[in-house]
């Protein structure tokens, strides 16, 4: 039994997830399972008795204990359904009404204390501290209807006060008794479900947290989230503009937000307001009757705003904005609750700093990326520039008086060829090594890189047996080093040309400053060049100051 009680009181918890509710459910269950016991034990102890000549009192008593059977087996269904309260005011009643009976149909003090007592017990362990002073006024009521129908029957005054004594001194001190353990029980579970609720909203807002990390998507869904759990009147985030002199509106519950929003709402820090006080003294303001507190501000989209907390939003040491809270009951806002809340606002403004974190580093990686590309895309012009100046001077170089452009080894037998086979044809156009198999000959061409640019290619014939793949790597290795050296080559000759180029151009210096006659300085500059280009004419004119440009320009 206490293992299935177990798991019905897990399914109670769903069914009532406020604290106090799923305690007074579980007690009323736990109640009307044990009259459901009593009423089977009763009705099966009884069957072996049936007699169908049964008295008028038999077949009342018969009938409550089917009754009795009949209802807790139903009241147990309301409670599944989520109909506790219906339960409890059964219960309560029936109590209620069995005392009166008792009061008036039987003998006076029939009924003990106990009880009298068991009245509003049930009534503040099923409705708090208004059903206990609700039944500590029956039970108040039946010990009086007891004394008066006491007065009645009984002769005998002093037995009479001693009854009223006995019952008077327990109800008075169990009363007592009864009301401290109400109040703190109540008190206790109050506390409870106060952490209960920091600890989901707690959680659920770091779950949020996770899920969410762009501020314009968490803010919406903190707010919205907080006014749930709490069942605010109106839930608002504020942030601090660049200068930090305004308070603006960010995130806001319902329609009345959307047009705050909409209109750009915002607020001087430390303006007569909740808000601007708040930003203001970096600390929580508390407004628990709006209409008689001279620091809220009355909003007109808001009207039904009574009570109104604003907690400040820190980034480390720094405000950043604020939280705030609005209620249409007076005085909402508890000493627990404040101090729950003003964990919630801690957990708040973490999730935002978290939420702008995640954007400055997503905003950095975007930078990255886009340098990133950027940089690629530079390297790969200047790789295309590389290849088309190298393609450009090695042009230049080789359609110079060049001896040798291509050599073709026939066994041992090596000469100068220039012709192009079809292989090395389809290599240049393919650039890529090519392994050709005709019969038993192998052919295997590699292109000929030089920076990038295919300038030629390597052809080699192999042998039947040889491997295609060592031959392949081999070739292009050495067609790799041979690029290498073909360029430092190129180098080569272009630095000693600038070498001798500049040696001329000194020389042809030298000459020319070992004279200060213009004549003989337009004769050796003329001479040295025709000498150096091996020119078949030359001339060098000077402009006379009394000659205008049009008509040199114009003479043949």
């Amino acid at each position: 039994m206490i293992p299935w009680f177990r798991r019905y009181s897990e399914r109670l918890a769903r069914i009532y997830p406020d604290l106090i509710a799923f305690y007074r459910a579980q007690a009323t269950a736990a109640l009307t399972l044990a009259a459901l016991i009593l009423a089977a034990i009763s009705l099966v102890g009884a069957l072996p008795y049936l007699d169908p000549r049964m008295s008028r009192e038999q077949t009342i008593v018969m009938f409550m204990v089917s009754l009795l059977l009949a209802s807790s087996g139903f009241m147990l269904l309301l409670i599944d359904r989520g109909h506790s309260l219906i339960v409890q005011l059964i219960i309560f009643l029936a109590l209620a009404s069995l005392g009166l009976v008792s009061a008036l149909y039987y003998e006076p003090f029939t009924v003990s204390p106990a009880y009298l007592l068991l009245i509003p017990l049930l009534g503040s362990m099923f409705f708090g501290t208004r059903g206990m002073l609700a039944g500590g006024g029956m039970a108040a009521g039946l010990l009086l209807l007891m004394i008066a129908r006491a007065f009645e029957t009984t002769s005998s005054m002093s037995s009479l006060m001693g009854n009223v004594g006995a019952v008077g001194a327990s109800l008075l001190f169990g009363g007592v008794a009864l009301w401290f353990f109400t109040v703190n029980l109540q008190t206790a579970l109050a506390r409870s479900q106060s952490g209960a609720r920091q600890t989901q909203i707690v959680a659920d807002i770091l779950q949020l947290a996770s899920q969410e990390l762009e501020s314009e998507k968490l803010r919406p869904q903190l707010v919205e989230l907080i006014r749930a759990h709490l069942d605010a009147y109106h839930v608002q985030i504020f942030m601090l503009d660049m200068e930090r002199q305004n308070a603006v509106l960010v995130a806001s519950t319902g329609e009345a937000g959307e047009r705050l929003l909409a209109r750009k709402h915002s607020l001087l820090v430390g303006s007569r307001s909740v808000i601007g006080q708040a930003m203001s003294r970096g600390e929580t303001v508390y407004a628990p009757d709006t209409s008689r507190d001279p620091i809220h501000r009355a909003n007109e989209l808001l009207p039904d705003t009574r009570a109104e907390i604003a907690f400040p939003l820190r980034d480390g040491m720094q405000m950043v904005g604020a939280l705030d809270i609005q209620s249409s009951r007076l005085n909402a806002f508890s000493p627990d609750d404040i101090a729950t809340l003003r964990i919630v606002a801690g957990q708040v403004a973490t999730a935002l700093r978290n939420a702008r974190l995640y954007e400055q580093t997503r905003r950095s990686l975007e930078e990255n990326r886009q340098l990133y590309e950027q940089a690629q895309e530079n390297l790969r012009e200047l790789d295309r520039l590389n290849r088309q100046l190298t393609a450009q001077v090695w042009g230049e170089y080789l359609s110079g008086d060049r001896s040798t452009i291509g050599v073709q080894l026939d066994g041992t037998r090596l000469k100068r060829d220039t012709g192009w086979t079809p292989t090395l044809r389809q290599v240049m156009a393919r650039q890529e090594p090519i392994i050709r198999v005709e019969g038993e000959q192998q052919t295997v061409a590699v292109p000929l890189d030089v920076r990038g640019q295919v300038l030629g290619a390597i052809e080699v014939t192999l042998p039947p047996d040889a491997n295609q793949q060592d031959a392949q790597d081999l070739i292009q290795a050495v067609a790799g080093r041979l690029g290498l050296a073909l360029d430092n080559s190129r180098l080569f000759d272009e630095a000693r040309t600038l070498a001798q180029q500049e040696h001329l151009i000194n020389e042809i210096g030298e000459q020319l400053q070992s004279t200060t006659d213009i004549d003989e300085m337009l004769q050796i500059a003329l001479t040295e060049l025709q000498e150096a280009l091996g020119a078949s004419r030359g001339a060098i004119r000077l402009r006379a100051a009394s000659a205008p440009a049009a008509s040199i320009g114009g003479q043949e």
